[in-house]
């Protein structure tokens, strides 16, 4: 699971 930098529609920062 590494951040992404990006955050999803609800502003929740995405981890893949």
């Amino acid at each position: 699971m590494q951040f992404t930098g990006l955050k999803d529609k609800n502003g929740v920062d995405i981890y893949e």
